[in-house]
């Protein structure tokens, strides 16, 4: 049992190598796309590499597009390698959690289709300069209140055809700045009077 344990502890400290495809964007922006990439242990030691384009350096990196991978977790290295990070896209990659380090200031987040089950208290705390957020066909089948706390700035929030059931009336409290929101397309079938009653800015709800 010894063996087993010990042999289990070297495969997964096995570093794991991703290639990056370093590109500009339509908008002008340089980012590091990823695809099939498979991440399982969240304490694997993760490299990424690529060729850059020229005079670009991982420190020119501001976004980071993650496609048809095999990953549940956002892998923490992204942050230390990516220092720069302001824009993140995680689409129909198994994405079952999201964990983002207070530190990191993102403006954009968009993670579509996945398979998150719920959004914690918390999730997004720390995330001052986040203007614009979709979480779109993700599974979601409950938000807990306290989930948006820190996103005092978010214009921009669409959570369309998840499973939501239903929204504690605080939950978009935190959201001061809030223009457009949606919930369209999930399992609503009653929303208290009171839960967009501090959204002064709300212009645009689906």
């Amino acid at each position: 049992p010894f063996l087993l344990f010990l042999a289990s502890r070297v495969i997964a400290q096995q570093p794991v190598l991703l290639t990056c495809e370093f590109v500009f964007t339509s908008d002008d922006k340089y980012v590091c796309r990823l695809f099939q990439i498979t991440v399982t242990d969240p304490s694997a030691e993760v490299t990424f590499f690529g060729v850059h384009l020229e005079g670009k350096t991982y420190v020119d990196v501001t976004g980071v597009e993650i496609r048809a991978s095999n990953t549940p977790f956002i892998i923490p290295q992204l942050f230390t390698t990516f220092p720069n990070i302001v824009d993140l896209f995680i689409h129909n990659s198994g994405l079952q959690s999201i964990v983002i380090p207070p530190s990191v200031q993102l403006e954009t987040v968009d993670i579509f289709r996945n398979n998150i089950p719920r959004l914690l208290n918390r999730t997004f705390i720390g995330q001052h300069k986040l203007r614009k957020m979709e979480i779109m066909n993700n599974s979601i089948e409950f938000v807990e209140a306290g989930a948006f706390e820190g996103l005092e700035n978010l214009a921009h929030l669409m959570l369309c055809f998840n499973h939501i059931p239903q929204l504690d009336p605080t939950t978009f409290r935190p959201l001061k700045n809030i223009n457009m929101l949606s919930v369209q397309g999930n399992l609503l079938t009653q929303v208290d009077d009171e839960t967009f009653s501090t959204n002064e800015k709300l212009s645009i709800l689906n």
